[in-house]
């Protein structure tokens, strides 16, 4: 007895929230004489795992089960079929079940958790992995009361859709404190009122006296709400104290990754691990020439979003994403490099679905 299922709408990506999964089921061997025992399971998991040395003396697995509907399929629902050439019995059948809206969750909130979307984190912290899937198992008598049980099954991709609350700020200012250089001593007394960066996320005014700082600012074009697989143009400007840029100022490096932190609330004690993925850098020696330098950062200034996960909030597990910039700035061209490191959150989504033709259609009548 051989066992095949098969999605039916694969090729359109992964599936969402209510969406239909619809699948085919095939059971080729010899014909049934007595009516089998044929179930199916339509299941989403999390399985959290922690290293000996986190979990004490042996490792621990935590498995939640985010929802599961099970069904029987009736003798009388499959359709018979003979292949020609091997004279084996072909059955099969249609199956057809609806992603929920929200998963079996035990929080205080008026509403249910969202699904976590498919993944696999593997760190030495802890590994993650959620999945969702279809399971068919068939039960056929072979004597008397003994029956063999084979199974087949199915991973189906999940992703979901971040639930925006507020949106994330476009930018972000970093400051490199700039200390003795060229036989001029700077003060390191700072103003702290005045060495913030304002509400909207744009660069501090400036007050030499109490800040001898360079200010590098940088921008999105929209809130930081990225795309994956869409590239998202960045701009850096340099801001110069007159009194530094007199010294001579180079741009040494600028470094922007996507640090993600899962946060799982199972077991104990809430668990965490974090990934950090490469989104764009330079590295070089730039001469800063005028007090609001903006970097040409050509091809290099997109950043892009590839192997991570949509942002997702819900008790059982979160993933937020964050834009973790660092820059290297130099008097001269010596050795003597100062970094600054900043990091301000953002949201991570899919691309929207692709249209149709026939959807185009129906929207115009």
């Amino acid at each position: 007895m051989k066992l095949n299922l098969d999605l039916q709408d694969a090729h359109q990506g992964p599936y969402l929230a209510q969406d239909r999964v619809r699948a085919l089921f095939e059971i080729r061997g010899p014909t049934f004489h007595k009516s089998p025992r044929i179930s199916v399971k339509f299941v989403g998991t999390m399985v959290v795992s922690f290293p000996t040395h986190v979990n004490g003396a042996s490792p621990g697995q935590f498995t939640t089960v985010l929802f599961e509907e099970s069904r029987k399929i009736e003798y009388r629902d499959l359709q018979w079929d003979e292949d020609e050439a091997s004279g084996e019995s072909i059955y099969t059948t249609p199956i057809d079940f609806q992603f929920p809206a929200e998963a079996n969750c035990y929080c205080a909130r008026p509403q249910k958790c969202q699904l976590p979307p498919s993944m696999d984190i593997v760190e030495p912290e802890m590994s993650v992995k959620v999945t969702y899937g279809i399971v068919v198992s068939v039960g056929r008598c072979i004597l008397g009361p003994m029956t063999k049980v084979k199974s087949v099954a199915v991973e189906i991709p999940f992703s979901c859709t971040p639930t925006i609350t507020s949106l994330p700020r476009s930018s972000c200012v970093l400051s490199v404190a700039m200390n003795e250089k060229s036989g001029r001593r700077y003060a390191h007394q700072r103003n702290a009122i005045m060495d913030q960066e304002h509400a909207d996320g744009s660069c501090p005014s400036y007050s030499p006296k109490y800040s001898p700082s360079i200010k590098v600012e940088v921008l999105l074009p929209q809130p930081a709400v990225l795309i994956r697989g869409q590239p998202t143009p960045v701009r850096v400007i340099i801001h110069t104290p007159p009194d530094v840029l007199e010294s001579g100022v180079y741009l040494r490096s600028v470094t922007m990754d996507l640090k993600s932190t899962v946060m799982t609330s199972v077991g104990m004690l809430p668990r965490t691990a974090t990934q950090r993925r490469h989104g764009c850098s330079m590295a070089g020696a730039v001469k800063i020439d005028s007090e609001v330098f903006e970097l040409d950062s050509g091809a290099w200034g997109n950043f892009f979003v590839m192997n991570t996960k949509p942002t997702t909030q819900s008790c059982i597990v979160r993933l937020d994403h964050a834009m973790e910039i660092v820059t290297g700035i130099s008097i001269g061209l010596g050795s003597d490099v100062k970094y600054a490191v900043a990091t301000f959150d953002t949201i991570v989504m899919d691309p929207p679905p692709a249209y149709e033709v026939g959807d185009a259609i129906r929207l115009q009548a």
